[in-house]
C-alpha cells in the first residue's frame, strides 16, 4: 500500500500552477507582456509576470517554465529582491525534483529555505521543507525526511493557514506509511480528517479514507479497514470526480478488498477498472491491475488465468519500457536533426559570405576613404579641443588640490582648537566646578541658596557644552573605533522625539587613512545638518556600505527635500560636490514624487585605503 498511497498529498497546490486556464490566448498575452517589460526594463513589473507565465505552462512545458524561473531568479538577484528570488528557487527546486536531479533540486530548495527564513515567509519555507522532506523520503533517508517535514509543520502553524497545515501533516503521515508505521500514520490522518470533512474537500477526503483503510489493513484491523473502505466507496458514488481520479480510487479500492480477503469483490472491481484505464491509456495502472489479478488467480490455483494475466502485465511492462526507449530515441533524433540544420545553416552562411566578399571589400574601401577624409578634417579640431580640455583639467586639478589643502588645514586647526578646549578650558571649568562644590561643605547654608544652585547648574552646562564642542571639532570615536561607530554615535546624539536618524552599517568595517575617514565624517555631518535645517524632516535613514573596492553612503529623508542646486550652511551643497570629488568620489541627488530627497555618495577605495 505504501507505493499506491505515495502521492496522496502532491505539492502542486503549493508550488505548481493553480488558477488560470491553460489557454493559448493566456500564453500569448503573457508572452507579449513579458517581452514588453523586458524591452522597457521595468523589472518590478517583469518579476511577477515571469512567475505567472512560468506557473501557467508548468504542466505542459517544464523546460520553458524552468527557463522563465531562472530568468526571474537572475532579475531578482540584480534587483536585490530576495522575496522573488526565494519564490523562483522554490519553483526551480520543485521542477528539478520532478526530474530527479538531486543536486540542483536540493541547491534551490535549501536556498529558498534560507531566504524564506530571512524575509521571513513561513508559507514558502513550509512548502520548501515539505519538498525536501519528500525528496529524502523517496530515497529512504527517513531521519532527514522527518526533520524537514517537522520543520514544514512548524512553519505552517506560524502562518495560521489551516489548509497549509493540513497539507504538511498529510505529508508527515505519508512518511510514516512509507516506514510501515500505521499507528503514527493513523494518528496524523485522524487530526486532519475533521477539517477535510467540514471543508467538503472530496478529493483530499477520499485520499485520507483510502490511506486509513490501508493503514488499518496493515494492522490487521479488518473492521476499521472495512469502515473506511466503505466511506471511500460511498464518497465515490456521491461526489463527482474526473475519469482519472475515479479510476485510480476504484483501483486502490480493489487492492484493499484483495488485502481484506474479499477476492470476488476485488476481482469484480479491478475488471471494471480495466476499461477506464484502457481509455486513459494508463499503462502503469494496467500493469499493476494485471499483476494483482495474477496473484489472485494463483491463490485459487487457477494457473491458466494467472499465466494470461502475467502475460498481459508483462506486455504493459514492456510497453512502458519501450515508450521510455522511444522517447529517448526521439530526443536523440531531435538533437541529430538540430545538428544537421545547424550544419546546413552554417554552410549557407559560408556561401553568402563568399558571394558578398568582393562587395564588402569595395564598400569598406569607399568607407575608409570617406572616414580618412573626415579624420583629417576632425583631427585639427580634436587637437584644439584636447588642448582646451587639458587647460580646464589643469585648472580643476589645481582647484581640487587647493580645496584639499584648505580642508586639511581646516581639520588641523579644528584638531588644535578641540585639544585646547578639552585640555585647557574644559580642565579649568572642571577645577572651578570642584572648588565651587567644596564651598558648600565650608558654608552649609549655601546648599539651600537658589543662587548657588543656579551658578552650579551654569557651570555644569558650560562644561558640557565645551566637551560637546570639542567632540564635534574632533570626534574621539572616529579615531578610536572608526567611521561606522563614529557616525552611529553622531546619529544617536542628534536624534530626539521629533527627529530620528536611523543608522545602518553593511559589510565588514575596515579602517582608512585618518584624513579620508574624517573627510567622509564631515561630509555626512554637513548633509544631516542641511536636512535638519532645510528639509523639515522627522525621519532620516543613513546607510553606510563597506565593499571591497568602494564605500557607499546613502541619506534619505521624509521632508520637503533639498536639491543639488539648493543652498545651505557651512560648505554648501556645491562645495560638498567638490569635497567628495577630492576624495575620488561621486555624489548625486534624487527626489521622488513626494519631494523627499535621497543622496547617494560612492567613493573609490583604491586611492583611500
Amino acid at each position: 500500500m505504501a507505493v499506491s498511497l505515495a502521492a496522496l498529498f502532491s505539492l502542486n497546490s503549493l508550488v505548481g500552477y493553480a488558477g488560470m486556464k491553460d489557454s493559448l490566448a493566456a500564453k500569448e498575452r503573457y508572452r507579449y507582456e513579458v517581452d514588453a517589460a523586458r524591452q522597457q526594463e521595468h523589472f518590478h513589473e517583469l518579476m511577477p509576470l515571469l512567475m505567472d507565465y512560468g506557473l501557467l505552462i508548468i504542466h505542459d512545458d517544464n523546460s520553458g517554465s524552468k527557463k522563465l524561473f531562472r530568468e526571474l531568479r537572475a532579475v531578482s538577484i540584480g534587483q536585490r529582491d530576495i522575496k522573488w528570488q526565494a519564490r523562483a528557487d522554490l519553483q526551480l527546486g520543485y521542477l528539478f525534483s520532478l526530474e530527479g536531479t538531486s543536486d540542483s533540486c536540493l541547491f534551490y530548495l535549501f536556498e529558498a529555505i534560507d531566504l524564506g527564513e530571512k524575509i521571513p515567509h513561513d508559507s514558502l519555507v513550509s512548502a520548501a521543507c515539505q519538498l525536501v522532506g519528500g525528496y529524502y523520503k523517496q530515497r529512504r533517508k527517513l531521519a532527514e525526511a522527518h526533520h524537514y517535514l517537522d520543520k514544514g509543520i512548524i512553519h505552517a502553524r506560524k502562518t495560521g493557514d489551516e489548509g497549509l497545515l493540513v497539507h504538511a501533516i498529510g505529508n508527515k503521515a505519508l512518511a510514516y506509511t512509507w516506514e510501515n508505521k500505521p499507528d503514527e500514520a493513523i494518528a496524523l490522518h485522524q487530526q486532519i480528517l475533521p477539517y477535510l470533512e467540514n471543508r467538503r474537500d472530496s478529493t483530499s477526503l477520499m485520499k485520507v479514507y483510502m490511506s486509513l483503510a490501508g493503514a488499518y489493513s496493515i494492522k490487521k484491523d479488518k473492521v476499521r479497514s472495512q469502515q473506511y473502505l466503505r466511506l471511500l466507496e460511498e464518497g465515490l458514488a456521491r461526489y463527482h470526480f474526473s475519469t482519472g481520479q475515479l479510476t485510480e480510487f476504484r483501483m486502490i479500492a480493489g487492492f484493499l478488498h484483495w488485502e481484506l480477503g474479499d477476492l470476488q469483490k476485488a476481482e469484480r472491481i479491478l475488471q471494471q477498472v480495466i476499461s477506464g484505464a484502457r481509455e486513459m491509456d494508463a499503462k502503469f495502472m494496467l500493469q499493476r491491475i494485471y499483476d494483482t489479478l495474477r496473484v489472485l488467480e494463483e491463490s485459487r490455483n487457477n494457473f491458466k488465468k494467472a499465466l494470461a494475466y502475467s502475460q498481459m502485465a508483462n506486455l504493459y511492462r514492456d510497453s512502458i519500457a519501450g515508450e521510455k526507449a522511444i522517447r529517448h530515441l526521439k530526443e536523440l533524433e531531435v538533437q541529430f536533426q538540430t545538428a544537421q540544420k545547424d550544419k546546413e545553416l552554417a554552410e549557407q552562411r559560408h556561401q553568402i559570405k563568399q558571394q558578398n566578399f568582393y562587395f564588402w571589400i569595395s564598400l569598406v574601401l569607399l568607407v575608409l576613404l570617406t572616414v580618412v577624409s573626415f579624420l583629417l578634417v576632425g583631427y585639427f579640431r580634436q587637437k584644439q579641443q584636447l588642448m582646451q580640455q587639458q587647460l580646464i583639467n589643469l585648472k580643476n586639478g589645481n582647484d581640487l588640490r587647493i580645496l584639499e589643502a584648505t580642508v586639511k588645514g581646516e581639520e588641523k586647526e579644528r584638531g588644535r582648537i578641540a585639544k585646547d578646549l578639552h585640555d585647557g578650558l574644559a580642565g579649568m571649568l572642571a577645577a572651578v566646578k570642584m572648588h565651587f562644590e567644596a564651598l558648600q561643605f565650608d558654608h552649609p547654608d549655601l546648599k539651600e541658596s537658589e543662587d548657588f544652585k543656579q551658578v552650579h547648574s551654569l557651570l555644569e552646562n558650560a562644561a558640557g557644552e565645551v566637551r560637546k564642542t570639542a567632540h564635534n571639532l574632533m570626534p574621539e570615536m572616529l579615531t578610536e573605533f572608526g567611521l561606522a561607530e563614529a557616525l552611529k554615535k553622531y546619529c544617536r546624539n542628534i536624534s530626539n522625539r521629533r527627529f530620528h536618524v536611523h543608522f545602518f552599517s553593511m559589510g565588514e568595517q575596515v579602517r582608512f587613512s585618518s584624513h579620508f575617514e574624517l573627510s567622509v565624517y564631515r561630509v555626512v555631518q554637513e548633509l544631516l545638518h542641511n536636512v535638519v535645517k532645510h528639509a523639515k524632516a522627522t525621519s532620516v535613514m543613513l546607510q553606510i556600505s563597506f565593499e571591497p573596492d568602494r564605500l557607499t553612503v546613502t541619506v534619505e529623508d521624509n521632508g520637503i527635500g533639498i536639491g543639488a542646486s539648493s543652498g545651505g550652511d557651512g560648505l554648501g551643497l556645491e562645495n560638498l560636490k567638490n569635497r567628495v570629488a577630492s576624495l575620488d568620489g561621486i555624489i548625486t541627488w534624487d527626489r521622488n514624487d513626494r519631494n523627499e530627497t535621497s543622496v547617494f555618495i560612492e567613493f573609490n577605495l583604491t586611492a583611500n585605503k
